[in-house]
Parts: structure tokens; sequence; C-alpha cells
């Protein structure tokens, strides 16, 4: 049974990809990723663009359902304990150091260019702190001692500083699940509409100011400002613009659409920069030479990073591609990117159903199939898959959990 956070969120990437698609159709200019600068599509493109999200999300629901049902031999029950707790507050301790200390963690930035200790990276690397201290928040969400509330204020004040702003968007879907009141979420969602401009102002400016820091240029936070505010802008116009940003990360339709209306532009302009294509394990490549291994290129086969590399001619972004867009610029050669799909919904299914609880972890896993599988970012799932076996690891270390058996209905 999903949730009613579920539910809420799939509604508000639906409804934005049809006004967006509404919009678009109408001659506007593609907004997001775009930034206006690429003028408009054609209404057949934008056509095949909205049933590739739609098609999208019904394939990765179908495929958790069939998960869902897959008959369960055992699962634990997770208890609250101190062991936990302090583990989990140490780690968030870890991540706001890692963010606001030696710059990693922070979106955007190149770690290849840090002078940072090779221990706080591989630890970085193994934590995953992002995800795995998302995992406990939706594990002992009814708990909320003392050391929950703490670590659940670093997390969120590190989100901010790290320009992972998506994790308040978990977080809130978190309380909007499971509180009584409703209605009280429909206008929290409501103000948080309005005032999400000013948080993405907020996040932009600290990401030129951290990427500055990094690459030692020397920018003060007033020409980090500067960048978004210009003299030529008021404040209304900077509300606006960061406004219909805020909005434009719900759509995915205008993405596809031009994927679908420059495929061949794209998978030439991958090949000429040396890409490596799923079927060499890509994605396992990247992510144990990233994480373990540290290597400094490790950003150069991103089919993302290509994407924002296309548009811009920057290097230190990536752009949001969808869950279709492997399969539209790389043809038959893409089927590995979805059997590895399959596989990581298998684990990740499994997994939040063994540790059983109210339910809490599997529906985080359904909205990091929404928001992260469903916009294509492959390896932020993997990071999720890793984060929740290590969450088991520890539960499991601390002994504090009962386990029941299920016995099968019929007799094999």
């Amino acid at each position: 049974m999903t949730s009613f956070g579920f539910r809420l969120i799939c509604c508000l990437y639906l409804v934005f990809n049809i006004i967006f698609y509404v919009y678009y159709a109408g001659g506007n200019p593609l907004a997001g990723d775009f930034k206006e600068n690429f003028g408009t599509l054609e209404l057949g493109s934008l056509t095949l663009g909205l049933v590739a999200v739609l098609l999208s999300l019904i394939i990765l629901l179908f495929l958790c359902k069939i998960i869902l049902k897959l008959p369960m031999r055992a699962y634990i029950n997770v208890k609250s304990n101190s062991i936990v707790d302090v583990t989990l507050f140490i780690i968030a301790v870890f991540y706001f150091m890692c963010v606001t200390i030696f710059g990693v963690g922070l979106s955007g930035v190149d770690e290849s260019n840090l002078t940072v200790s090779k221990v706080v990276l591989y630890s970085y690397a193994l934590l995953q702190p992002s995800f795995l201290i998302m995992i406990y928040l939706f594990c002992f969400y009814r708990v909320r001692n003392f050391l929950f509330i703490l670590t659940l204020l670093f997390y969120v004040v590190t989100s901010i500083l790290s320009g992972a702003t998506v994790n308040l968007i978990f977080i809130f879907l978190l309380w909007a699940t499971y509180t009584a009141y409703k209605k009280r979420v429909i206008f929290l969602l409501l103000v948080g509409i309005l005032f999400s401009p000013f948080i993405r102002f907020i996040k932009y400016v600290l990401l030129t100011y951290n990427r500055s820091l990094s690459s030692q240029d020397g920018r003060e936070i007033t020409q980090a400002i500067a960048t978004y505010k210009t003299d030529s802008m008021s404040w209304l116009d900077t509300y606006l613009f960061f406004f219909k940003g805020a909005f434009s990360r719900f759509e995915m339709v205008s993405s596809n659409s031009f994927i679908i209306d420059n495929h061949s532009a794209l998978s030439s302009f991958a090949n000429s920069l040396g890409f490596i294509y799923p079927q060499d394990l890509y994605f396992t490549y990247k992510f144990i030479l990233e994480n373990y291994f540290l290597y400094s290129d490790k950003s150069q086969y991103s089919l993302q990073y290509i994407f924002a590399y296309f548009l811009s001619g920057v290097t230190d972004w990536n752009a949001n591609i969808g869950f279709f867009g492997f399969a539209i610029i790389g043809g038959l050669s893409s089927i590995v990117t979805y059997i590895l799909v399959a596989v990581l919904l298998l684990v990740t299914i499994i997994l939040s159903r063994v540790l059983q609880g109210d339910g809490a972890i599997k529906q985080l896993t359904l909205l990091y199939v929404v928001i992260v599988l469903w916009h294509g970012w492959v390896i932020a799932y993997i990071y999720y898959a890793h984060a929740l076996m290590l969450f088991t690891v520890v539960v499991l270390v601390s002994g504090r959990f009962k386990s029941y058996k299920i016995k099968p209905k019929f007799k094999v």
C-alpha cells in the first residue's frame, strides 16, 4: 500500500509535467536545465516526451509491484536503541564537517581539486551519510528522542549548505505521510512553494561560493550573490526567475522531448568524448572507481554530465535525462542499464521489507524510485542501495531487533 506522501509527490510530478507540456506547446522556450536558451520544440516531440515520462513511471511502479508481491520467509522488527542513535549522530556530525570544513559532498564541486585526507574521502564514500541518515530518520521517526532531534537538525542544515535540498523534500514527505493533520500538509505545501525561490536562491549562491573556494579563485559571498541578482534585475525579477526554476525541477517533459528531438546529435557528441557505454558495466565501473579508488576523472563518462556539457559547454554539473534517456541516446546497448535497475529494485525493496518496522523504509524506497530513478539518476540509486545495506548491517550489529519467520501458505 502506498503512502500519502508517495501519492502526493507522484501527483506533483504528473501535474507539473502536464502543465509544462501545455506551456511549451504554446510556443514558450524550454525552461529548467535549458534556461530558455534553446527555443521551442514541435508538438510531436513534446507529445512523445510526455508519453516517455508517463510510460517510464508506469514501468517502474509495475516492477515495484511485482517485487512487493514476492513471498517473504522472514523479517526483522527494528527497535530504537542507543547504539544506532549515537552511531548515526556521529555520522551526521561527520557529514556536517565534510561539507563545512573539507568541502566534500558539495554539489558541483570536483573533489579531485580538494586537498583533503584520503581518510575523509574514503570514509565519506563508505558511509554515504546523505542516504544513510535519511534511512535512519524514516526508520525511527516515531521515537524523536534528543539524539534523533539533533541528528535531524544537523542533517537539515548540512543539506542546505551542501546544495542537497532534495533531502528537505524527503523530510517533508515523511511528515506528510505520518501526520494526522492532512489539511496542514496542503497548507504548508503551498507555503513551501511560495518560499522555494528564496531557498533556491540561497542554494545557488552557496554553491557558487563553495565552487569558488574549491577552485581557489577567491570569490567573495557578495560576488556570488551578484551572479544571480544583477543590477538589471529587481528582487521581484529574481524571485520570479527562481520561482520558475523551482517549478521546473518537477518536470521532465522538456528533457525527454529535447533528447528525442536531438538524439543523433547527442549520440555523436557522446561518442566524440569517448563515452564508455553501459555494455562495459559503466555504472559498476563508476561506482567502484569513484567511491573506493577516487580517480579524478570520475565524472567523465556520465550521460548526465555529457548532456549538461552539450547544453552549456560547462562541466561542473549534471543535467536530468529521464529514465528513458539511456535508451533514446544509446539504443539497444542501454539494456544493461535497465537490467541493473531491475536488480537494484529487487535488492532495495526486499531489504526494505526485511526491515519491517511500520513500513516507513519501504515507503522511502518507493519515494527514491520516483524522485531518483524516474529522473534517470541511477548512480544516486546505487548509493541509496549501498546505504540501505550498510544500515541493515548497523541494525544487526546493534542486536536490537526481533526476527520473525513467515510460514509459507503452501508446501514447496
